[in-house]
């Protein structure tokens, strides 16, 4: 039951896989339009929605200065495990960006799309549908992110979208309050990954069901927490590559101008809008780090509104549901 407005459902006859799921649930209407991906087993904050225009205000509709096109969403959780690194290391971040930062609670920003709860922005899920179009028609092109277990993922639509993300220098904002209190959390339904409901030996609850932020006083708090009581300025925002290294906003920004997305202005009707078109290709890059291609030629259009004040935009709330053995 959906008490929130408008719904439409979406029923495939037949089970389509965890990549098909996905990106076949959402195709973006406008440039106006936000994606907010949830599996089944992920419960959300009251605040979720709060949180996602808060966001959408600040980096999509607010100053031109804090809006760039790389940023292709915004994640509801924050992860206390690294599962692109050997082992899968927890890791607590809020220690990590005070030693890097100095600062315990600031959000960040990481090429890793976020599955348990994310607002995803059209012009990127439209790019990841022309990628993985490209992708799926020509199998035996190789893409690897040196050193992530995503290169071994066979059944995954993150490792793709890592692929683009991490190739084109795009990233999701993270929120980082303390003890990872989050706008969604992971309650470890069995299914493709998981086999067993509530977790197994591999995912503890202790390192996925992360604290909701559950009242207005709670909310109210966050702000205390948010360095200078505010989401950061696009210029302040740090980050990390998929691996876990820092790298601070503009390691991503300067090179996803020079990276393959070219970017131009034009009007649509009275609204000027920036659109990265013409992606010919992945750059090769380096072993050092970078992303190994063979012969690999994509053409994608992606377009971003910029707009300085916030015109009528429609968020799609997609609870994606697939079939999976039953819980107790």
């Amino acid at each position: 039951h959906w008490p929130h407005g408008e719904k439409i459902v979406r029923h495939r006859v037949q089970q389509g896989g965890l990549i098909a799921a996905v990106t076949e649930s959402w195709y973006p209407g406008s440039f106006d339009e936000y994606g907010i991906l949830l599996e089944d087993d992920i419960e959300v904050s009251p605040f979720f929605f709060v949180w996602c225009r808060y966001a959408l205000m600040t980096y999509k509709y607010g100053a031109a200065a804090d809006s760039h096109p790389g940023l292709f969403g915004v994640s509801l959780y924050t992860p206390r495990r690294n599962e692109l690194v050997h082992g899968k290391p927890r890791w607590n971040s809020n220690w990590y960006f005070w030693e890097k930062a100095k600062s315990w609670t600031t959000p960040y920003v990481q090429p890793l799309p976020c599955s348990w709860g994310a607002m995803y922005f059209p012009a990127a899920w439209m790019s990841f549908h022309r990628y993985l179009q490209y992708r799926m028609a020509n199998p035996s092109v190789k893409v690897e992110i040196k050193g992530s277990l995503s290169n071994s993922w066979s059944a995954s639509w993150k490792k793709f979208f890592m692929e683009m993300s991490h190739s084109y220098h795009m990233y999701m904002l993270y929120p980082n309050f303390h003890n990872q209190t989050s706008f969604s959390t992971n309650h470890l339904g069995s299914g493709e990954h998981i086999k067993t409901a509530g977790g197994d030996a591999d995912h503890l609850p202790i390192d996925y069901t992360v604290p909701l932020v559950a009242s207005e006083e709670e909310w109210a708090s966050l702000f205390k927490q948010l360095p200078g009581g505010r989401l950061p300025h696009l210029d302040d925002l740090v980050g990390m590559d998929l691996l876990g290294e820092f790298q601070g906003i503009h390691e991503f920004t300067k090179h996803f101008s020079s990276g393959g997305l070219q970017q131009q202005e034009y009007k649509a009707g009275k609204e000027k809008v920036l659109a990265a078109v013409g992606v010919s290709n992945i750059i090769q890059k380096s072993a050092k780090g970078g992303t190994s291609t063979q012969n690999l030629h994509t053409k994608q259009t992606a377009v971003e509104p910029q707009q300085t004040r916030l015109r009528k935009k429609r968020i799609v709330v997609k609870k994606r549901i697939v079939s999976s053995p039953k819980r107790p």
